[in-house]
């Protein structure tokens, strides 16, 4: 243990941590002297480093943290102590010991992830899940088949019909498994005029009912033509706004 090192774990913080006091206990017993560091109003130096070393044991994830941080941390906290340092993320207990690495960890995690996702594929929570999930599929299915039916007779004249009919493709072309012809739409509605992603910036006239219109369309649009084919649920929230400014208030 270098001082270096040791200041590398005070300098991570703000405030004295468990970390710190093992590091520089570490680097005072290299030097032949012993612990000399208090820690959270333990003044007694090898209590204070036993009360560390206790609370290390286990490491907390912050929130948002991703896997890969959280191995990284309990094999650097497990290679500090000499001990075990578990942590638990997504409800599954990650272990570290001194001779971890990051990717053992990481793969250890993965393989439990892959037990708990097959027993629970096979479980009657699963199967119902699975059964709920392919009915949903069909019928989300239908309703894109019985919109594309209904497409060729759409009045474009009309904005809020087409802004409906967005509205109702929205959540099925917003499921995996759902095929929507989002080319053949986006061609369509080009023909009649409408394109993606008008109206957005300076050319946004927000009292105009027309202009909006056809921004929340292109918005619509923009999605269907995009990698995700999916128009985005906020969709609902933009055609809401504009019937209550617009069409109610007429």
């Amino acid at each position: 243990m270098t001082k270096r090192t040791v200041d590398k774990f005070r300098s991570r913080y703000s405030r004295k941590t468990a970390e710190y006091v093992v590091a520089h206990a570490k680097w005072q017993r290299s030097r032949g002297r012993q612990p000399s560091e208090s820690y959270k109003g333990e003044a007694n130096p090898k209590k204070a480093l036993e009360l560390a070393l206790k609370e290390l044991k286990v490491y907390e994830p912050q929130c948002g943290e991703m896997v890969n941080h959280t191995a990284a941390r309990i094999v650097e906290i497990a290679k500090l102590t000499g001990n075990m340092v578990t942590a638990k993320f997504n409800d599954i207990e990650l272990k570290a010991w001194p001779m971890s690495t990051a990717r053992h960890v990481i793969d250890d995690f993965h393989f439990v992830q892959r037990v708990q996702s097959e027993q629970y594929r096979r479980s009657p929570a699963g199967l119902r899940a699975a059964k709920e999930a392919e009915d949903r599929k069909l019928r989300d299915q239908q309703k894109v088949t019985d919109l594309m039916q209904r497409l060729p007779t759409l009045d474009f004249t009309n904005l809020s019909a087409v802004i409906d009919w967005l509205g109702e493709l929205q959540d099925p072309s917003d499921h995996i498994g759902v095929t929507v012809p989002h080319q053949q739409i986006v061609e369509t509605f080009k023909e009649k005029g409408f394109l993606p992603n008008v109206n957005c910036g300076k050319d946004f006239k927000a009292e105009d009912e027309e202009n909006v219109a056809r921004w929340i369309i292109g918005q619509a649009l923009g999605c269907l033509e995009c990698d995700v084919h999916a128009i985005h649920q906020v969709f609902g929230s933009f055609a809401d706004k504009w019937r209550k400014k617009f069409r109610q208030a007429a």
